[in-house]
């Protein structure tokens, strides 16, 4: 009875469903270096702030990082840096603008320091075998806490994002 009420756990990690509607978002995608990661959020979010801005829209919650592929081989990331907005506005300097959701996904919330959030992915990973589901990029790390004002890492949170659709059976047999 207490495994119904509660979610089950990946790696320790609490999974949750979640109807997420579509959102807007202002930003710069990118393939970077996993070196780079940190100089390349830092100059685009304070651009996606500055275009979206001067195109009329405002940031309406925290910023966050789109990831269509994560390369651990050649050690990059087709990324983005971006801000959720209250509407689609046209940009320039780079910054283009991303609607997405309007998907069921599963959200973790992952407390700690950047460097170990791996382990929720891979617990993401493990829970959509489990519900025979996929991922339906981007994945979103939301970065909640702003590590400038928070020196504890054990305080600071991300939610961790995947939208999700049914895995087909390719072996299904159709009639």
């Amino acid at each position: 009875m207490c495994e119904d009420i509660f979610h089950k756990k990946y790696r320790g990690f609490e999974v949750q469903e979640a109807d997420l509607p579509t959102g807007h978002y202002a930003g710069v995608r990118k393939e970077v270096e996993f070196a780079d990661m940190q100089q390349f959020y830092a100059e685009n979010f304070a651009k996606a702030i500055g275009e979206s801005t001067k195109a009329g829209a405002k940031m309406i919650g925290h910023p966050s990082g789109f990831y269509w592929s994560y390369d651990t081989v050649a050690m990059k990331a087709d990324m983005a840096a971006v801000i959720p907005i209250d509407k689609v506005v046209k940009t320039g300097n780079g910054v283009q603008t991303f609607s997405v959701g309007g998907l069921k996904a599963l959200v973790i919330e992952y407390y700690g320091a950047y460097e170990k959030i791996g382990e929720a992915h891979y617990a993401m990973d493990d829970c959509m075998a489990d519900m025979k589901v996929r991922n339906v990029p981007p994945v979103i790390e939301e970065y909640v806490t702003d590590p400038g004002t928070e020196p504890d890492t054990a305080k600071w949170l991300t939610k961790v994002i995947y939208f999700i659709e049914p895995v087909i059976d390719s072996t299904a047999v159709i009639k």
